[in-house]
Protein backbone atom coordinates (compact mmCIF):
# COMPACT_ATOMS: atom_id res chain seq x y z
CA UNK A 1 0.00 0.00 0.00
CA UNK A 2 1.48 3.56 -0.91
CA UNK A 3 1.28 6.41 1.59
CA UNK A 4 1.22 8.63 -1.66
CA UNK A 5 -0.95 11.80 -0.41
CA UNK A 6 -4.11 11.25 -2.77
CA UNK A 7 -6.88 13.92 -4.26
CA UNK A 8 -10.11 13.84 -2.87
CA UNK A 9 -13.32 15.37 -2.95
CA UNK A 10 -14.08 16.79 0.31
CA UNK A 11 -11.25 18.10 3.15
CA UNK A 12 -11.95 16.32 6.61
CA UNK A 13 -9.46 18.41 8.71
CA UNK A 14 -9.10 22.14 9.45
CA UNK A 15 -5.98 23.12 8.28
CA UNK A 16 -4.26 24.50 4.95
CA UNK A 17 -4.91 22.51 1.68
CA UNK A 18 -4.39 22.21 -2.25
CA UNK A 19 -7.75 23.19 -4.31
CA UNK A 20 -8.18 22.19 -7.68
CA UNK A 21 -11.12 23.01 -9.37
CA UNK A 22 -10.68 20.09 -12.31
CA UNK A 23 -9.76 22.30 -15.00
CA UNK A 24 -6.85 21.31 -16.80
CA UNK A 25 -5.88 24.53 -17.99
CA UNK A 26 -5.71 25.53 -14.06
CA UNK A 27 -3.36 25.12 -11.21
CA UNK A 28 -4.19 24.20 -7.65
CA UNK A 29 -4.32 26.88 -5.06
CA UNK A 30 -3.42 26.11 -1.34
CA UNK A 31 -7.10 27.38 0.49
CA UNK A 32 -7.53 27.39 4.21
CA UNK A 33 -10.32 25.62 5.70
CA UNK A 34 -11.79 25.68 9.03
CA UNK A 35 -15.01 23.69 10.24
CA UNK A 36 -18.22 25.09 11.76
CA UNK A 37 -19.94 24.26 14.54
CA UNK A 38 -22.33 21.90 12.57
CA UNK A 39 -18.93 20.19 11.23
CA UNK A 40 -19.45 21.51 7.64
CA UNK A 41 -16.19 22.34 6.40
CA UNK A 42 -15.63 26.05 4.67
CA UNK A 43 -12.90 28.09 3.08
CA UNK A 44 -12.57 31.05 4.94
CA UNK A 45 -12.81 34.76 3.66
CA UNK A 46 -9.94 36.92 2.29
CA UNK A 47 -8.32 34.35 0.69
CA UNK A 48 -7.79 34.94 -3.06
CA UNK A 49 -9.77 37.68 -3.16
CA UNK A 50 -12.99 36.30 -1.67
CA UNK A 51 -15.46 38.21 0.62
CA UNK A 52 -17.56 35.79 2.05
CA UNK A 53 -16.60 32.26 3.18
CA UNK A 54 -17.14 29.24 1.19
CA UNK A 55 -18.60 25.87 1.82
CA UNK A 56 -16.23 23.26 0.13
CA UNK A 57 -19.01 21.09 -0.94
CA UNK A 58 -20.51 24.36 -2.53
CA UNK A 59 -16.58 24.47 -4.21
CA UNK A 60 -16.55 21.10 -5.60
CA UNK A 61 -13.15 20.47 -7.17
CA UNK A 62 -10.47 17.90 -5.71
CA UNK A 63 -8.65 18.73 -2.10
CA UNK A 64 -4.99 17.49 -1.50
CA UNK A 65 -3.47 18.28 2.09
CA UNK A 66 -1.15 20.54 1.75
CA UNK A 67 2.01 19.57 4.15
CA UNK A 68 4.40 20.93 6.20
CA UNK A 69 7.81 20.60 4.57
CA UNK A 70 10.47 17.85 6.85
CA UNK A 71 12.71 20.48 8.60
CA UNK A 72 15.03 18.35 8.50
CA UNK A 73 15.72 18.12 4.74
CA UNK A 74 15.65 21.79 4.49
CA UNK A 75 18.10 21.69 7.29
CA UNK A 76 20.34 18.89 5.55
CA UNK A 77 20.08 21.61 2.51
CA UNK A 78 21.10 24.54 4.11
CA UNK A 79 24.24 22.30 5.29
CA UNK A 80 25.34 21.30 1.74
CA UNK A 81 25.08 24.85 0.26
Amino acid sequence: MSDKPRWQTLPDEPEYWWWWNGDLDSLPVPVFIMRDCASRYFATAGQLGWTVSQYVEDMGGFWLRLREPDIADVESEVSDA
